[in-house]
């Protein structure tokens, strides 16, 4: 970290045209396209130098939560958010579209640390949801929030295994679970490809970008300030810190940085948070005899237990929407916003393999987004800086649609300098596991992805 008063500085990506990098954008990503965004107006860039009690950097389901709580309780401060091209249009309007509850490594964390904290991360999680769930039906966000729970699937016998012993993690946690055997899901799912599932009443599904620009729509009637297409190039320590667009400058008196995947490139946790490439595909709209031949009436949240899963859930309007295929890293942490074509069909090819019966259907979206991911597969929400005056949210390591709206109290909280139960949670101020540099970055993901494809198991939640 530098001095206070020091800067520094970003190799973001540069936005050479952002009406042609957003059209394409829309052609590819489902989420975009539902909203016409190459028709909606955006925001003007900051083109000058203002003062804030608060900037926010990063439009993403971060900073729009950090900025709804914050101008919630303090009403009275001038709260700014700069965001790079336009709010949602990160990580956080790139995902599959899943609320999921718990982590990835919820055992790892019983096994080490007891059932209370697995208990207390597992909670967390159940107030994420909670906090969207309350937010859509108090703020009318259309955002397509179904709460039908999920079904984790076993692709062979031995995951029948893992999923009893999952079970009787949740049974000793005091959570819901249910078993089921391969008639019982075959009724429920009408695919050859699983053998049982574990089926969860929690979770959810969402449109991530109608909830993103929903939460923009809210936040800005609270007065916060937006500036769109206003990529921030350096931010200064400091006393009074700053964050300094192309165009433009934000003096503050505090700033939250809410850039997840894309803090390496400001030069923040370049060593702790590592960028990885996500890709999801969106189907035609399936019709009334197609939708009868898969089955799935309960329109559940569906993932398989390969060590390299796959996840998909059903829209309101009958269009598949499947992830999987793996993560993907690019040398250097760089960012992807564009459709990885090998993987793209890969992906394609799996879903016929879930559903052959849909041979045929079309498949006109497929997009990537870059997600903040952590050694230890856990996020942190804290601050920094020689004045505390810096706040941030980062390594969702997947969980981030409902983790965000956790770390975004939390930070009202921190900068309230408030304590409570959510800032004595243990992932605050967490210290985040250090990676190598590269290449050896590099070659130790390829490596581990290697192994963990053929020889892993799926992290158990």
């Amino acid at each position: 970290m530098p001095e206070a008063g020091g800067y520094l500085s970003q190799r973001f990506w540069r936005i050479e045209n952002q009406a042609q990098n957003i059209s394409s954008a829309s052609r590819q990503n489902y989420w975009f396209a539902s909203v016409n965004l190459d028709n909606q107006p955006l925001n003007p860039a900051l083109d000058r130098q203002i003062t804030a009690d608060v900037c926010i950097i990063g439009g993403g389901f971060t900073g729009l939560a950090a900025a709804y709580h914050l101008a919630t309780n303090n009403p009275e401060k001038k709260i700014v958010l700069l965001e790079a091209v336009c709010c949602g249009y990160g990580a956080s309007g790139r995902s599959g579209g899943f609320a999921d509850t718990g982590v990835h490594n919820l055992w790892q964390i019983y096994e080490n640390e007891g059932p209370e904290k697995a208990r207390e991360v597992y909670d967390i999680t159940l107030e994420g949801l909670e906090t969207i769930r309350h937010f859509v039906q108090a703020h009318g966000v259309d955002c397509d929030f179904a709460s039908n729970g999920s079904i984790e699937l076993a692709n062979e016998p031995s995951h029948l295994e893992e999923l009893e012993e999952e079970r009787k993690l949740h049974e000793q946690l005091g959570l819901q679970a249910r078993l089921l055997d391969k008639t019982e899901l075959q009724k429920m799912i009408k695919s050859d490809r699983y053998v049982g599932g574990l089926r969860y009443p929690y979770g959810a599904s969402v449109n991530p970008f109608k909830l993103a620009r929903g939460m923009k729509r809210v936040v800005e009637e609270k007065g916060v300030e937006i500036f769109e297409k206003s990529p921030v190039r350096r931010i200064r320590f400091g006393n009074r810190p700053a964050a300094i667009s192309e165009l433009g400058h934000v003096n503050a008196q505090a700033l939250v940085i809410a850039t997840d995947s894309y803090s390496p490139s400001l030069g923040l946790f370049k060593r702790r948070v590592i960028p990885m490439c996500a890709y999801v595909i969106a189907t035609a709209p399936l019709s009334p005899k197609q939708l009868d031949s898969i089955g799935w009436a309960g329109r559940e949240k569906l993932s398989d237990l390969k060590p390299v899963f796959d996840y998909f859930h059903l829209t309101p309007e009958g269009r598949i929407v499947f992830g999987g295929a793996g993560l993907r890293y690019r040398f250097g942490g760089r960012i992807c916003t564009q459709a990885h074509n090998p993987t793209i069909k890969e992906i394609k090819r799996t879903l016929f393999d879930v559903f052959p019966q849909l041979s045929g259907l079309e498949i006109p979206y497929g997009w990537g987004g870059t997600l903040g991911m952590s050694y230890d597969f856990l996020p942190s929400v804290g601050t920094i800086g020689d004045h505390r005056n810096i706040f941030y949210a980062v390594a969702y390591s997947g969980e981030g649609t409902v983790l965000t709206q956790v770390a975004g109290k939390i930070i009202n909280h921190l900068y309230r300098k408030e304590e409570n139960r959510l800032t004595r949670l243990f992932l605050v101020n967490k210290p985040i596991p250090r990676v190598w540099p590269e290449p050896f970055r590099y070659l130790g993901i390829l490596g581990y992805k290697f192994y963990y494809k053929h020889y892993g198991r799926r992290p158990r939640r």
